[in-house]
């Protein structure tokens, strides 16, 4: 099970490790109904639109209402690429902030039995993470950053709804019919709606699910998020030893992941150094996780106070120290 997992690779450190764990897949729960909640509002606007021109007795689109409901998708593009980014925005800071979340408790344990104050490292830690969430901002994937990509999901949307319109009013379906099959759509997928308009849907060819593009952005960027913060807050701690990566039970087909989980580079089956840390996560949708590895708590804790009483004793402490927690 991933939790024993978990457990077993944060020994002493587990419940920090398990509060991490649960504020990353508290996180990825919210996306999806969050983000088909965008959605669904981005349809509403056309969809009224639709209805009225039905109420006032038009009984099929013309090219005028098309134009006049391109513009209104247009709008619609725009304002769901807003918000997809605000909420990508808000899934990075709090995935960094999840993946951060087990190495600032165990580096403020460790000030705090030294006896030092733990408001510089905490200025570090959120100097750190905010640093971590630009780096998400400006990772480039197939030459598109993140911005680019969320534009072109909203822009996929648009054309794909637009297509539909247009073979509604191909068809002469009227404008509550068109109204209907937008909504059903956007709520529930192709499958639904092909039993109801087989041969337009067929002719569309549109995603099977039209939130999907988008939702896989999310999970992984998010996910991405999360590594980022587990790693760039190792580097602010001497305590860690490395970072384990852990293979999800759920991990349906032999990959990359069982390989990257099962490699020894002589700190033991699945521990990597923190700079040498493979690309995470590997593919969309990936179920793995990271886990991050330190020496014992009393044993770092007597190192700090060792140092505290000659600087030169422990050099790696003396940079750490100057780098996050002077």
């Amino acid at each position: 099970m991933e939790l024993d997992d978990v457990i077993n690779a944060s020994g002493p450190y587990y419940k920090w490790a398990l509060e991490q764990r649960k504020q990353y897949i508290d996180l990825r729960l919210r996306q999806d109904p969050e983000i088909r909640a965008l959605y669904q509002q981005a349809s509403q606007q056309i969809t009224r639109q639709l209805r009225d021109l039905e109420r006032r007795g038009y009984t099929q689109l013309s090219l005028q209402h098309l134009e006049s409901l391109e513009n209104q998708l247009s709008q619609a593009s725009r304002t769901l690429n807003e918000q997809l980014t605000t909420k990508l925005d808000e899934y990075l800071e709090l995935g960094v902030k999840a993946g951060a979340y087990t190495s600032e408790r165990v580096t403020v344990e460790a000030l705090k039995g030294a006896n030092m104050s733990i408001q510089p490292y905490r200025s570090s830690v959120i100097r750190v993470n905010h640093d971590a969430v630009q780096a998400m901002w400006g990772r480039s994937i197939n030459g598109l950053n993140l911005s680019d990509r969320i534009w072109k999901t909203s822009n996929n949307t648009k054309d794909h709804l637009s297509k539909i319109m247009r073979e509604a009013m191909a068809t002469g379906q009227s404008p509550l019919k068109t109204a209907e099959l937008l909504q059903e759509y956007i709520r529930d997928g192709v499958k639904t709606v092909s039993g109801k308009y087989p041969e337009l849907m067929s002719r569309v060819n549109p995603p099977r699910d039209l939130a999907y593009e988008a939702l896989r952005l999310a999970r992984t960027e998010t996910t991405a998020a999360y590594g980022e913060g587990v790693i760039a807050s190792a580097k602010t701690t001497p305590m860690v030893t490395g970072i384990q990566w852990l293979l999800s039970p759920s991990h349906p087909i032999y990959d990359v992941c069982d390989e990257l989980a099962a490699k020894d580079t002589g700190l033991g089956p699945g521990i990597y150094r923190v700079d040498e840390v493979p690309v995470f996560p590997p593919h969309p949708n990936c179920l793995c996780t990271l886990v991050t590895v330190f020496e014992e708590l009393d044993t770092f804790t007597n190192k700090l106070k060792e140092w505290l009483d000659d600087p030169s004793s422990h050099p790696e402490i003396e940079q750490w120290y100057q780098e996050n927690a002077a």
